[in-house]
C-alpha cells in the first residue's frame, strides 16, 4: 500500500504544483513498527529532481491509539457497571426484606421499591414512583420521620425509628445514605414492628444463652 502512495506520490509531482500529501508508513529501526509520516512532493524546475516534504505523525498515531485504548477500557467498564447494575437489581428484586431507595430531596420522592416493600405498604408501585415517601404517613408522624432521615444523612450512624403507616400499620425504619453520581439518597428498610420485636427478642435471647 505505502509504495503504491510513494509511485503515485512521484507521478502527480510537476515545478508547477505540490502533489497531494498522502499518509506513508515509513519502515522503523525495530520490526514491526513503522512511523506514519504525511508526505507531498514537488519537483525542481532546474535540475528535475523531486524534492518530498514530510510531516511526523507520531504523535498523533500514539493520540489515536491511546484514544482506542479509552474506548474500550470505557466500554469493558461500563459492561462491568451494568452487570454490577443487574446482580444489584436481581438482589433488591428478590429479597424479602421490604426496601425502597428515596431521593434525599425535600419530602424524599421514592426512586424505587421492590415488591416486598409494595405488598407490605399495600401500595401500587408505578403511582407511587416519584411520590414523597413521607405522603405515605400519617400526619402527626411526618415531623419525626423527617428528622429521623435528616439525621441519616448529617451523622451517618445507622439506627432505627417505629413509626407507621397511613393503614395503621405499625413499622420499624432504618435507613443508610449513599451517592450516585454525587447525588445524595438513602436505602431504607420496613420492617414491620410486631417481627422487629419478634427478632429483637430472638437476638436477646441468643446473646443470653452464649
Amino acid at each position: 500500500d505505502s509504495k503504491t502512495k510513494v509511485q503515485r506520490l512521484l507521478e502527480e509531482a510537476t515545478s508547477e504544483n505540490i502533489s497531494k500529501f498522502r499518509q506513508i508508513n515509513i519502515p522503523g529501526n525495530e520490526k514491526n513498527i513503522a512511523l506514519p509520516m504525511m508526505c507531498a512532493a514537488i519537483r525542481v524546475l532546474s535540475n528535475k529532481k523531486i524534492i518530498v516534504i514530510g510531516r511526523d505523525l507520531a504523535d498523533t498515531s500514539r493520540m489515536q491509539q491511546n484514544l482506542v485504548a479509552a474506548q474500550q477500557e470505557i466500554s469493558q467498564n461500563y459492561l462491568r457497571i451494568s452487570q454490577l447494575e443487574e446482580r444489584f437489581r436481581s438482589i433488591f428484586e428478590i429479597g424479602t426484606e421490604a426496601t425502597m431507595i428515596l431521593k434525599a430531596d425535600d419530602g424524599y420522592p421514592i426512586v424505587d421499591m421492590n415488591s416486598s416493600a409494595v405488598k407490605q405498604l399495600v401500595i401500587a408501585k408505578n403511582q407511587n414512583i416519584g411520590k414523597s415517601f413521607l405522603s405515605l404517613l400519617p400526619e402527626d408522624e411526618v415531623v419525626k420521620v423527617t428528622n429521623y432521615l435528616h439525621g441519616i444523612l448529617d451523622a451517618g450512624e445507622p439506627n432505627a425509628l417505629e413509626t407507621s403507616t397511613l393503614s395503621g400499620k405499625e413499622i420499624k425504619l432504618s435507613a443508610t445514605a449513599f451517592t450516585n453520581s454525587d447525588k445524595p439518597y438513602l436505602l431504607l428498610n420496613l420492617k414491620p414492628l410486631d417481627l422487629a420485636k419478634s427478632a429483637s427478642l430472638l437476638e436477646s435471647d441468643s446473646l443470653a444463652i452464649q
